[in-house]
């Protein structure tokens, strides 16, 4: 999809690239052959050919992040299938500090069909290394949060890859943006207690485990694992969901989706924190 798209071209509206579809450009080799015959300006000739020559050197070098800036946020879902091999699925964890400021307390990395922790105190520090291979990250909600926490904590770090939030793209379907939502409308269960289970609890968690209850980690671990584990199947869903409705026969996207066994859980720690009981008390039974 990528290596058909024309949005990125200065000018270039989405009425005009459909009708390029339509006309037979499907790549952009197509288009520069045809650049000297098209009815537009000199001028914009000669910009759009200067941008596609780009765009093919960015493809080779697999530069994700020259497409993240060129393409419109609304866009970037086009990256998906061609940066599918070196897309890392995150998400992260945090608490309030103070108002306004958080501190990350955990990152989950699904990689290579991989699900990886990365805990404070512990190996936190790895994240950098171990994303420097990734060319697109995949989150959901991560513009206003995750990538932020990365890049806090982190300060000196380059990002290498570009940045898809798959949250706005569901908007733009008109489906539900909550992930909590969107786990009851395709049916998803969490199990372990977790279901319905928002972000509070990481936080109570956390403390949990600051506090020296050895469950706590573990499920954290767990709650992280259910939000990243979701990533690959809603990235591949809402990809052909739009494809679906841009009014021409691009093939659907059917990436060989992981299979991840949950991290073990304790799922009494998850009780206590609902019923709100002190750590030391057990559920009856």
């Amino acid at each position: 999809m990528l290596s058909r798209s024309f949005i990125f071209l200065q000018g270039m509206t989405p009425d005009q690239e459909r009708a390029l579809w339509q006309a037979g450009y499907l790549s952009w080799d197509a288009l520069l052959d045809a650049l000297p015959d098209l009815p537009a300006q000199p001028r914009q000739k000669a910009r759009w050919r200067r941008r596609l020559l780009q765009a093919q050197r960015a493809y080779h070098e697999r530069d994700a992040r020259w497409f993240e800036r060129v393409l419109p946020p609304t866009e970037r879902w086009r990256l998906i299938p061609d940066f599918w091999p070196w897309t890392a699925f995150v998400d992260v964890e945090a608490y309030q500090v103070r108002p306004g400021h958080y501190r990350m307390t955990l990152a989950g990395i699904l990689l290579d069909h991989d699900y990886r922790v990365f805990v404070a105190g512990q190996n936190l520090h790895e994240v950098p290394r171990i994303l420097e291979s990734v060319r697109l990250m995949i989150s959901f909600g991560g513009q206003g949060f995750d990538l932020q926490m990365l890049e806090q904590t982190y300060p000196h770090w380059k990002r290498p890859f570009a940045h898809l939030d798959l949250q706005p793209m569901f908007k733009l379907v008109g489906l539900p943006q909550g992930l909590k939502k969107l786990e009851r409308m395709f049916g998803w269960r969490r199990g372990a207690g977790l279901d319905g289970m928002g972000g509070w609890l990481a936080v109570q968690l956390w403390e949990r485990h600051r506090e020296g209850d050895d469950r706590a980690l573990k499920a954290l671990i767990r709650y992280n694992f259910e939000d990243v584990a979701r990533l690959p199947f809603l990235a591949a869903f809402i990809y052909n969901r739009i494809v679906q409705q841009l009014e021409y026969p691009f093939p659907p996207f059917r990436p060989d989706l992981p299979r991840l066994t949950p991290p073990p859980v304790d799922r009494s720690i998850v009780y206590e924190i609902r019923h709100r009981r002190p750590w030391h008390a057990r559920p009856p039974g």
